[in-house]
């Protein structure tokens, strides 16, 4: 799974939760969220030292067969987190 940004299509310049998987011999892609422009959005800021992510993506990916931990998102996602917290966050 990766993120991967949209330079064209019908939401142009913006971001796509996508995957690569095997099919035989060839590796395919599928998209599998629409991110918008900015995929920090999935995070919710309960306070000013920590965050949890989104449970609607995490609903989102399983019923579309995705299974990943919160350790994957959140190193997937940690680019886009709040620049504070990422700050607190790092020794």
């Amino acid at each position: 799974m990766y993120l991967a940004r949209r330079e064209t299509g019908p939401q142009p310049r913006g971001f796509v939760l996508r995957e690569t998987f095997r099919s035989g011999e060839l590796l395919l892609s599928r998209d599998l969220i629409e991110l918008g422009s900015d995929p920090g959005s999935i995070f919710i800021y309960d306070d000013d030292s920590s965050f949890r992510i989104d449970e609607t993506l995490l609903r989102q990916l399983r019923d579309l067969g995705v299974h990943t931990s919160h350790a994957e998102i959140e190193e997937l996602f940690f680019p886009f987190i709040d620049p504070y917290i990422k700050n607190r966050l790092q020794p």
